[in-house]
């Protein structure tokens, strides 16, 4: 837990980016292996969902926008599984931003 705030805070620092504690193991276990060439990171999370780490972490909370309001209470999304063909990503990522 202490590795994971220092990292939020360290992500916020150094890109001004806020990141929810899930995605933030994520980034850190990346920064460790110390990856060669371009790496790209997809949130797990919006941090609007984890006020409680933010706050413990010592950063500023992100607005909430109305649609994530009660959001602690809606069922979890279903898993998807893609191949591990970047294609196979981009292409489901472009489906999901244009619904």
């Amino acid at each position: 837990e202490d590795e994971c705030r220092a990292a939020m805070q360290y992500v916020q620092k150094a890109f001004g980016y806020l990141a929810d504690p899930h995605t933030t193991v994520g980034l850190e276990v990346g920064m460790k292996m110390k990856l060669q060439g371009p790496v790209v990171y997809l949130a797990t999370a919006s941090p609007v969902k984890f006020d409680e780490a933010i706050c413990i972490a010592g950063l500023e909370s992100a607005a909430r926008p109305e649609r994530f309001i009660g959001i602690e209470d809606r069922p979890e999304p279903n898993v998807v599984m893609l191949p591990a063909d970047v294609d196979a990503v981009k292409d489901y990522i472009l489906k999901v931003v244009s619904n």
